[in-house]
């Protein structure tokens, strides 16, 4: 949990583009391309200059509990529109 420990210290989180990594961090960090290392090289010179700014704080992220309880709640709502037969 890199990201969520970056966030929670309030530092520029830099992650790679995977599916992964935008579910944790949504638009809380800044990716590159795993393919492509200038992209990488752009980041962190861009962060350096101080122009990546995303950074959080505690309680910024959904944690397991709410994330369960919401996951429960669509799920219900789903149930209530579709019923199966």
């Amino acid at each position: 949990m890199p990201l969520v420990e970056a966030a929670y210290h309030r530092l520029p989180v830099l992650a790679s583009e995977t599916k992964i990594n935008r579910e944790v961090a949504g638009n809380r960090a800044s990716y590159f391309d795993v393919d492509d290392s200038f992209s990488l090289m752009t980041l962190v010179l861009d962060m350096q200059q101080g122009l990546i700014n995303k950074t959080v704080g505690p309680g910024e992220y959904m944690g397991w509990d709410d994330s369960w309880e919401l996951l429960k709640a669509r799920l219900g709502s789903l149930s209530e529109s579709s019923p199966v037969e």
